[in-house]
């Protein structure tokens, strides 16, 4: 039995289990050794052409024996014979020897023949397709590939090592001939099927709708079942189930033909079917020849477009399902930013193969791994430490592939089957290239598996300053140079301009990377496209990607090359990143959204080996990263983050060892699978459970005798407070003849436990739709539906769970049902928005009718930020997300939404987008939705709509959350003789948008509304100056990263704002100064030079630093906790009102009683440093000792309090 490993979670023992698993797999690895004298020499066959029978041949005689002889040829160079794929077991279609006697083929030492092992129907068939094609020679495993194999380990015969060889090169094979052909099993049958296939291959129901197929809205469903059924016989035959064969197919691409044979017939019929001036199946006798890339693409887009149709059943979802998996077409399958490995080896996995570890190189074959593992050696280690499953994640890390290394959620399964959930699937190709290509080759090289982490080389940048290039001149001709590899002249002068732009800017020490972008210029104007080396290429694609930047005006940034101990040295690189930004002279810090590193790296097997195969795939990565703070080791330790494109110049530098640490994982309990862990559950529960135990062992007989006796009644409401009741482990198990036989005896498909906290209550009804499992929630429906008195007690949350999990297809179904409640209906909606389901959102929205403020509502669900709950619970966004928002907005306002509908408080759309809160101060990153944005100012939703707390319109809220771009897109939906009266609107209290972006943090913001002469002192109806504003702590999430601002963040904007005018002496009419905003900012570092300087310059510009003022105390569940994230008119409004909001009001706090109170340490020690007394006592006789000993807010921050507490006390001593 093959070792269970689990993969490195938060407990050492597994992941100490899973490591040393990789480690010692690691040791079996080989390079590829692909032999070319076996390519070179392929052993290929030809049929011998028939003796002309003579005039006075005797009828009687037998005919000649069909003859191949062997004759070698050089695969590089003469690429002209068939490369045959087919199964060696028979269809069931097939009849093995149509005739006695099999095909006679030439012996190896050319002195005698032997008769053919392969059926007479395969040589029949392929020899039609030479004789038709004109093609000479055939290349078959079982004759061109030595078959005797015997039985020693390891094996010296030299026919036993030259198969070894030739199955290793056999892919290659596939790739270059020009004639590979496969031999499909199921026939076609009659004239009907002939017109059916050639309606799928042409299209002829398919409609594309919003890009993506769609059958054509009169399309009768018996005429797309035909259609359906018949792609469903066609792949399920075995040559669409074998690995094999899939890598055949695989490694032959656009070149592979697919024979299906019919019956003579139907000759007239196949000719007689058009495809432009040809034939569309060709002229084969008896044979339909179809394109292999055509059969996938046409398949997979039926496939897609009748899943999207309302009458698809269950049944048909899962002959979709099947077909997708053998003739789906991965470029429409797969989103652009992922890598095709997952889903190769997936298919690999799926289908069969006699040798199960002959898996391991049918994946190197497909995926061009160059490092590969030795199947033998793995098979003997001791313990059975190598099981296949990990050594194909061994493989996938061997050669590169990038794990996403940062803590991530992993689902229940196997490690083959959670495999795709640990890759970082995020990356980015350039315009112009073919995205999956691109992503294939995004991988490491020279990997190493260590204790810490997988060992890697590279070079690492630190991206340094922001650079906003020119802008490109209107007298530039943009000459289109589509698949042209060189610069353009165009691309040239553009590079050019950056150069000057950066010699202009920056010191001697930078402008080393003036001179690589001169050389480089050089040698591209040298190198001619066919010529070069791979780092030339790579050179000119993000030549291009760095141009295309320039035009779109996004922020680039100089990358410095880091030493190996991760410090930044010369300015060698310039970086694109999405990070919206003003220039700045300031570098990227790790606080910022974009990362703050890049690790790059670049491989190509370019040396001509005269013994063997080159791999042929280049490795490119380019990652924004972030470093670990342990520098203890003795490589640096990065994180992945995203791609990151980047033109980087490192000629010369020798590249540095890196370690990505194995990621920590959080999996699901027991890391079982759900069927596992139910069937655990119950595995000694006979006693308490006998119907829940006899379901999970499939035990009919005892299960009817359980429900025949007297107990029955009360076990079938009987819930083990985790799985529920009988009926739902059914459900969960799938085990339709239990439910049946549950059913029977009278228990309604509503059930709960009697006593379980089982999902909430949820029925075994609407378990099956949160699950999809279509077959039983249809069984249970119809049982529902067939009682006399219907109950739907529990069936209004059918539609929820259909809604949020997913569950197209079921939700589509259900759908059709017309008596769901109003309140069923208006909280799917709601919850299809809440959850960024824009799918579901769009079936309920186009089948159903909602009135105006349920679909206000669901809009103000569709633009909040919150946990997406449902079938993909998460607190993170990724892009995908952000299109759903888009989608989900869209289709609202379609529907009848409407773009300025406010909320219970009174804000719009536009306020929420304009500043999305994060949802917790740990992350996730939130970011603008732009697209959104657009769409909702497209629709004349107002900027200048006030909400009803405050009177802030959405141009306060961009203000506070977003940027300068989005600010001026905001702005740019008024007319222009009102912007500046937009520019100067202030919210019921006198806060303007300055308080607005102080208070956020927002330079850039803050700098623009200065410019436009926003007064800089500008005061509140409660004293409130933007300098209060930026030193005061604002609420969570006012950063997009999901923290409040930083020290350092509200520094630099208050530095600004005195650098404009801003008065320091202000004080609020609470008797705030801006000391006492400061003093708000925990802090755990004692020393803090810029923060001392700051209070230092205040101090000396008039502030008191033992001005008195009042104090509010969050008094939620008995604690004594100061609510800092207030400010502004809301720290008067609780002040004023404390009751209201549980808070409790002190009076005669100085700044130090404000730092003891909050554990503000540094603030603390400038504050004693600079004159404050330790000992001065508030209104209430508290001294700051005092203060800091009692506050409950540093209860669990018990070594913040002894650092606070012992720093004042020994103040106060001396």
């Amino acid at each position: 039995m093959a070792a269970k490993h689990d993969l490195p979670g938060n407990t050492s023992k597994d992941e100490n289990d899973t490591v040393s698993a990789l480690i010692e797999i690691q040791k079996c690895r080989v390079p590829q050794q692909k032999m070319r004298w076996i390519v070179e020499n392929l052993e290929c066959l030809g049929r011998r052409q028939s003796r002309k029978r003579k005039l006075n041949t005797d009828e009687s005689e037998k005919p000649e024996r069909p003859y191949w002889f062997r004759k070698e040829v050089n695969g590089f160079t003469d690429s002209n014979f068939v490369a045959l794929s087919y199964t060696w077991d028979a269809s069931e279609y097939e009849t093995q020897n149509p005739k006695p006697e099999g095909h006679l083929i030439e012996r190896r030492d050319r002195e005698d023949d032997w008769e053919s092992s392969v059926r007479n129907s395969v040589l029949e068939r392929v020899t039609r397709y030479m004789q038709c094609h004109d093609v000479p020679l055939l290349w078959i495993d079982r004759h061109s590939i030595p078959q005797k194999k015997c039985k020693t380990t390891p094996c010296v015969h030299g026919e036993c090592k030259q198969k070894r060889h030739a199955l290793d090169a056999m892919d290659w094979v596939y790739s270059l001939s020009d004639h590979p052909v496969a031999l499909l099993g199921r026939p076609i049958q009659s004239e009907d099927e002939i017109a059916t296939l050639s309606a799928i291959l042409s299209g002829a129901l398919v409609k594309y709708q919003d890009g993506k197929p769609a059958l054509d809205k009169d399309t009768e469903y018996r005429q797309a079942k035909k259609m359906l059924d018949l792609l469903h016989e066609i792949t399920r035959d075995k040559w669409w189930r074998r690995a094999w064969t899939f890598q055949e197919n695989y490694k032959a691409g656009l070149k592979m033909t697919l024979l299906i044979h019919h019956d003579p017939d139907l000759e007239r019929a196949k000719r007689s079917t058009p495809s432009g001036t040809k034939a569309m199946f060709g002229v084969v006798p008896g044979e339909l020849s179809i394109q292999s890339v055509k059969f996938f693409e046409s398949a997979t887009e039926f496939c897609l477009a009748f899943r999207q149709h309302h009458f698809a059943t269950s049944e048909d979802e899962e002959k979709i399902i099947h077909i997708l998996k053998t003739a789906g077409r991965y470029r429409m399958l797969l989103s652009h930013s992922t890598s095709m490995s997952g889903i190769i080896i997936s298919d690999v996995n799926w289908r069969g193969v006699t040798e199960p570890w002959d898996r391991l190189a049918i994946i190197a074959n497909c995926c061009q791994y160059a490092t590969r593992l030795d199947a033998a050696r793995l098979q003997q280690m001791e313990g059975n430490v190598a099981s296949l499953d990990l050594s194909i994640l061994a493989l996938r890390l061997l050669n590169g592939e990038i794990l996403n290394n940062e803590e991530a959620h992993v689902p229940d399964g196997t490690i083959v089957e959670r495999m795709n959930d640990l890759f970082f699937d995020d990356f980015r190709a350039p315009k112009g290239a073919k995205k999956l290509t691109y992503n294939k080759g995004c991988r490491f090289f020279d990997v190493e598996f260590t204790r810490t982490g997988i060992k890697t080389k590279g070079h690492l940048w630190k991206l340094g300053e922001t650079l906003r290039p020119p802008r490109s001149s209107p007298r530039l001709s943009q000459t289109s140079h589509k698949d042209k590899k060189q610069l353009s002249e165009y691309e040239r002068t553009r590079l050019k301009q950056l150069s000057e732009l950066i010699r202009a800017k920056h010191t001697s020490d930078d402008a080393g990377i003036v001179d690589c972008i001169k050389d480089f210029l050089e040698e591209d104007s040298f190198v001619m496209d066919d010529q070069g080396s791979f780092s030339l290429r790579y050179r000119r694609l993000m030549t291009k990607a760095v141009v295309r930047a320039m035009d779109a005006d996004q922020t680039l940034s100089l990358g410095y090359l880091c030493d190996p101990e991760g410090e930044p040295t010369v300015a060698r690189g310039i970086f694109i990143h999405d990070r919206d930004a003003v220039e700045s002279d300031e570098p990227l810090s790790q606080a910022d959204k974009d990362p703050a590193y890049v690790f790059t790296s670049l491989w190509s097997d370019e040396d001509v080996d005269e013994e063997y195969l080159a791999n042929e795939l280049d490795h490119h990565v380019s990652i924004g990263v972030r470093l670990s703070d342990d520098r203890s080791q003795e490589s640096l330790q990065l994180y992945t983050q995203e791609w990151v494109l980047g033109l980087c110049f490192f000629t010369g530098v020798p590249t540095s060892d890196v370690v990505f640490p194995w990621p920590q994982l959080k999996t699901m309990q027991h890391r079982m699978s759900i069927a596992d862990r139910i069937k655990d559950t119950f595995k000694r529960a006979e006693s308490d459970y006998p119907l829940h135990v006899s379901i999970c062992n499939n035990d009919v007989s005892t299960l009817q005798e359980v429900l025949g006796s007297r107990e029955a009644s009360f076990l079938l409401l009987d819930g083990d407070g985790c799985w529920g009741t009988p009926l739902h482990v059914a459900v969960y198990l799938d085990n339709i003849e239990a439910a049946n036989l549950i059913l029977q005896v009278g228990v309604g498909v509503d059930v709960t436990a009697d006593s379980s906290a089982h999902e909430h209550r949820l029925s075994p009804l609407a378990l099956a739709v949160r699950l999809g499992n279509q077959r039983l929630l249809w069984r249970l429906w119809q049982h529902l539906h067939s009682q006399e008195e219907e109950s739907k007690a529990n069936v209004d949350s059918c539609l929820f769970e259909a809604s949020i999990n997913s569950q197209t297809t079921i939700l589509r179904a259900l759908l059709s049902w017309k008596e769901w409640t109003t309140k069923a209906k208006s909280e799917a909606l709601f919850w299809a928005a809440r959850s960024w389901k824009a799918y579901s959102a769009q079936l309920l929205t186009t089948q159903l009718s909602f009135p105006q403020d349920v679909l206000d509502k669901a809009l103000h669900h569709a633009v909040d930020f919150g946990p997406l709950i449902g079938d993909d619970f998460k607190l993170d966004y990724n892009g995908d997300d952000y299109l759903q928002q888009q989608l989900l907005i869209a289709l609202l306002i379609d529907a009848g939404a409407n773009p300025n509908a406010t909320d219970h408080r009174g804000k719009s759309a536009l306020h929420f987008l304009g500043s999305p809160n994060a949802l917790n101060r740990s992350g996730p990153v939130v970011r603008l939705n732009e697209t959104a944005i657009r769409i909702l100012l497209s629709h004349n939703s107002s900027v200048s709509l006030e909400d009803d707390v405050s009177g802030a319109n959405p141009l306060h809220a961009a203000a506070f959350g977003s940027n300068l771009n989005m600010l001026q897109l905001y702005l740019s939906s008024c007319p222009s003789e009102q912007i500046s009266q937009a520019l100067r609107s202030k919210n019921n209290f006198g806060e303007t948008l300055l308080h607005y972006a102080a208070a956020g943090a927002k330079r850039d913001i803050v700098e623009f509304l200065l410019s436009q002469g926003l007064d800089v002192n500008g005061i509140n109806t409660n004293g409130w100056t933007p300098l209060h504003c930026a030193l005061t702590p604002a609420r969570q999430g006012s950063q997009l990263n999901g923290f409040s601002k930083s020290t350092s963040e509200a520094l630099e904007i208050a530095k600004i704002l005195l650098l404009h005018g801003a008065n320091p002496r202000a004080v609020t009419a609470e008797g705030w100064t801006p000391l006492h905003c400061l003093s708000l900012f925990a802090s755990k570092k004692k020393e803090n030079t810029e923060l001392g300087q700051f209070v230092d310059n205040m101090i000396h510009r008039g502030v008191d630093i033992h001005a008195r003022a009042t104090f509010l105390f969050w008094n939620e569940l008995g604690n004594v906790e100061p609510k800092y994230h207030y400010w502004g008119h809301e720290v008067q409004d609780r002040i004023q009102e404390p009751e209201t909001s549980g808070a409790i009001v002190r009076f005669g706090y100085t700044p130090l009683h404000f730092s003891a109170a909050h554990g503000s340490i540094s603030m603390a020690k400038a504050s004693l440093d600079l004159g404050a007394d330790p000992l001065s006592k508030d209104a209430r006789g508290n001294t700051a000792i005092k203060i800091a000993a009692n506050s409950l807010l540093l209860d669990d921050r018990p070594s913040t309090r002894n650092a606070i507490v012992k720093l004042l006390t020994e103040a106060a001593v001396t």
